[in-house]
């Protein structure tokens, strides 16, 4: 999902997990620094080339962790996988 449309926002926003691949795309967990009034404050970010037609903005934490712990088990069978952590943000 190369061009997915996501907040400006989300591009000055912290990084809680995250998984990265070998050619060099990512799965991202971000939590909003400012959220926004309707109560969105995570947003997941999927720079790889497989398009999931899942929301990727979130009002909870659990809701977003939950979609990006699916997303991340599929690709991490179609794609070799590099490293992946939690940041603590």
């Amino acid at each position: 999902m190369k061009n997915q449309n996501l907040p400006a926002r989300t591009f000055q926003s912290p990084l809680v997990e995250f998984v990265n691949f070998n050619d060099g795309t990512n799965l991202n967990l971000i939590r909003l620094f400012k959220p926004y009034a309707n109560g969105i404050s995570f947003v997941i970010q999927n720079s790889t080339e497989f398009n999931f037609s899942s929301n990727s903005i979130f009002k909870t934490y659990e809701l977003a962790k939950n979609q990006f712990d699916s997303m991340a088990k599929v690709l991490k069978k179609i794609k070799p996988m590099r490293n992946e952590g939690i940041t603590g943000n």
